[in-house]
């Protein structure tokens, strides 16, 4: 969902699915992981440039190859798309799911026999003043197949370390530094689990309407996780989770908030 203010207020809600029906609402099915234990890691950077300069230098969907800096991908190309919702890009096949001015989001495409089928990222850029900017990477993903809460932590400390690393690199690329020559090592070997679905069609439905108001009160009107019970459907309320916080689920679809920016 993309918000922009102004005199009025554009809202545009992007669907996005893979090969859905509209017209039908199939019967709810169990879940594919019974017990689910959504994990989010969110680290922040400073970069001492304008949001527009940092976004058009790191925020493309394909400069994850050059910030990454690391041996084991070869350079970011598309396999579907070029750059908007619905693009598939050759890292993980990816899919951006997501994207307003200055921000993206994506997920993996679900596989057959995997638990980890709600991974999802979310770079984002905030202007703090003029001259300066915040950079988020966020991370959620389902840590169930993990034994025990020792694991769990170890994981998350490593993406941590991992992301943080990323967004130091984001910060020399938008203040026009340069990167070290990524190191020597091996192209990480192809993932040949098969694709639960395996012919995706991703469809991206883009629709929008200028409401009359200023953005903070459209957004605490109608913003909500929630408020889809009384703007699109008969009821909502959250199954587990806080109200904005990403990793939320509520009744509508088990939907799960995994992006959002302000």
């Amino acid at each position: 969902m993309r918000i922009c203010g102004g005199i009025g207020l554009l809202i545009t809600l992007v669907l996005f699915a893979a090969g859905c029906n509209a017209q039908q609402r199939p019967a709810e099915v169990p879940l594919q992981v019974p017990n689910p234990d959504y994990a989010v890691i969110s680290e922040s950077i400073v970069v001492n440039a304008p949001v527009e300069k940092v976004w058009s230098r790191v925020g493309g969907f394909c400069d994850i190859t050059e910030w990454m800096n690391s041996p084991e991908w070869e350079d970011c190309k598309y396999l579907q798309g070029d750059g908007g919702p619905g693009s598939v890009r050759s890292i993980v096949n990816e899919v951006l799911v997501g994207k307003t001015q200055y921000s993206y989001t994506y997920a993996e495409p679900p596989r057959k026999d995997a638990l980890y089928n709600l991974a999802h990222g979310t770079l984002a850029a905030e202007a703090l003043t003029p001259g300066t900017t915040r950079l988020t990477y966020t991370m959620l993903r389902d840590d169930s197949i993990l034994l025990d809460d020792a694991s769990r932590k170890r994981e998350e400390e490593a993406r941590h370390t991992r992301v943080s690393e990323w967004l130091k690199n984001m910060k020399t690329l938008a203040e026009s530094g340069k990167l070290p020559p990524k190191p020597s090592g091996s192209l990480r070997p192809p993932n040949t689990t098969p694709f639960l679905n395996p012919d995706p069609h991703y469809a991206s439905l883009p629709m929008s309407i200028v409401v009359d108001a200023p953005v903070q009160k459209v957004w605490a009107r109608i913003g909500k996780y929630c408020d889809i019970g009384e703007w699109g459907f008969r009821t909502c309320d959250l199954i587990s989770g806080k109200e904005g916080e990403i990793g939320a689920v509520r009744t509508i679809g088990h939907s799960v908030i995994v992006g959002q920016t302000r």
